[in-house]
C-alpha cells in the first residue's frame, strides 16, 4: 500500500473584461451555483475573493505555498499562479495585471474579482446586488469519483476481461471520510495519525470483507490523471486488476497541502 504524488500542470489566456457596477453586499454565482467567498468590498471594482473557494468552486485544484507567498490553481487545461503583494497573475508562466492588489486578509489569500473571473474567461452579468459569472473553463466536478470508476473498469478489461468493480456505498463513505480527514489534518498517509490502519477504518464502518485494498493518491487535478497516476505504480495497478476484489468506493476532497486527496477503497464484502 503505497502512495503517489505527481504535480499536474496545464495551460490556456486570460482575457480582459469590462465589469459593470455591483450593489453592495454582492453574491457571486458561479455557472448557477453560489460561491461564498466575498471577503472585502461592495462594488464589482473593489471585491475581493478568497482565490481558493473561487478556484475550487470552479474546479480548480489549489496549493497554497506560504514559504513563497503563493498560491496555484490548475486543472487539465490551466495553471494560474499568483504572489501576494503583487498585483500580476502568471497564466502559464505570462504576467497579467490585476487591476486590484493581491495579498493575505486574515489569514486568507485574496484576488480582486475581476482578476479571478479573468482567469476563468468568465462572463460577468450583475442583477439585483448578484454578480453572475459565467465560465467555460470552469468544470463541473461533482460526479468524478463515477468517472474514476468507469476507467478504472475500463482498465479491467484491457488487462484480462475482468468483471467491473460494483460500487459500494458503504466504501465510497469510508473514502470520503479519509479524504476530509487527510485536507483537515493535512497528512497524507494510508495510517490516521493516531494509527488507524484502511482495514481499521474499513471495519469501523461496518463492513466485514475476505479481501480489502486501498489506493490514495494526492494533487492530481482530474479523473483521467488519478487514474493514469495509479495505472503508472505497481502497487496500485496491482489493487485495481486483483480479480480478488470485487466492489469499490471512490472519493475525493478538496483542500489541503495537495489541493485534493483521492482514495479508493477496493473490497470483497461478505
Amino acid at each position: 500500500m503505497r502512495f503517489f504524488i505527481p504535480c499536474m500542470l496545464s495551460a490556456a489566456l486570460c482575457c480582459g473584461h469590462a465589469f459593470p457596477a455591483a450593489a453592495a453586499g454582492s453574491n457571486i454565482v458561479l455557472n448557477g451555483a453560489p460561491v461564498n467567498c466575498i471577503v472585502a468590498g461592495s462594488g464589482i471594482d473593489d471585491i475581493q475573493v478568497s482565490a481558493r473557494t473561487i478556484f475550487e468552486a470552479a474546479g480548480f485544484t489549489v496549493q497554497w505555498f506560504p514559504e513563497e507567498c503563493r498560491v496555484t490553481a490548475f486543472s487539465s487545461d490551466l495553471n494560474i499562479t499568483m504572489f501576494a503583494d503583487n498585483r500580476r497573475i502568471y497564466i502559464n508562466n505570462i504576467g497579467y495585471m490585476t487591476d486590484g492588489d493581491i495579498s493575505i486578509s486574515g489569514g486568507t489569500f485574496t484576488i480582486p474579482l475581476s482578476a479571478a473571473a479573468s482567469a476563468l474567461d468568465a462572463e460577468v452579468c450583475v442583477s439585483d446586488g448578484t454578480v453572475y459569472l459565467t465560465s467555460d473553463i470552469a468544470e463541473d466536478c461533482s460526479g468524478w469519483q463515477y468517472d474514476v470508476l468507469d476507467l478504472v473498469n475500463e482498465q479491467r478489461r484491457i488487462h484480462g476481461g475482468l468483471p467491473p468493480l460494483i460500487w459500494n456505498s458503504d466504501l465510497a463513505a469510508a473514502a470520503h471520510a479519509h479524504c476530509a480527514d487527510m485536507a483537515e489534518r493535512n497528512y497524507f498517509s494510508h495510517n490516521t495519525p493516531e494509527g488507524l490502519t484502511p482495514f481499521d477504518r474499513i471495519k469501523n464502518m461496518g463492513i466485514r470483507y475476505t479481501a480489502a485494498a486501498e489506493n490514495l493518491a494526492a494533487g492530481q487535478p482530474d479523473p483521467k490523471s488519478v487514474v493514469d497516476a495509479w495505472m503508472n505504480s505497481s502497487s496500485h495497478r496491482g489493487n485495481i486488476l486483483d480479480p480478488k476484489l470485487k466492489e469499490v468506493g471512490i472519493a475525493f476532497v478538496r483542500g489541503g497541502a495537495y489541493g485534493i486527496y483521492w482514495a479508493q477503497e477496493f473490497a470483497s464484502v461478505r
